[in-house]
């Protein structure tokens, strides 16, 4: 997977950088995951404060392009999304669901 930043910009009311990449890969779209510690590499930012927030395949060609923001701390990312963001990202843990724990306590 090739991997290159074309923007980066900061955002010092929100307290994040935002990066705007494009890549080229060999078969498929690569997984936000992977996007994911790539820019970490290239960035040198901590796995805590990364979010790769879109990922763009262009039709018809192996290219892609994308958005991801580097916050300051932790704390103010998950403050700024949402948690099914910061889920799919795998930055916290699934919560048990109320009523699967209501069941396993009939049981």
């Amino acid at each position: 997977m090739d991997l290159k930043i074309v923007s980066r910009q900061k955002n010092p009311f929100l307290e994040r950088e935002e990066i705007i990449f494009e890549g080229q890969s060999d078969k498929q779209t690569p997984s936000r995951k992977d996007i994911r510690e790539r820019l970490i590499a290239l960035t040198n930012a901590s796995q805590d404060t990364m979010l790769v927030k879109k990922v763009e395949n262009r039709f018809g060609s192996h290219g892609f392009t994308g958005t991801a923001f580097v916050y300051q701390t932790a704390d103010k990312m998950k403050k700024t999304h949402r948690a099914f963001a910061l889920k799919k990202e795998g930055l916290i843990k699934e919560e048990p669901k109320k009523e699967a724990a209501k069941q396993e306590e009939k049981k």
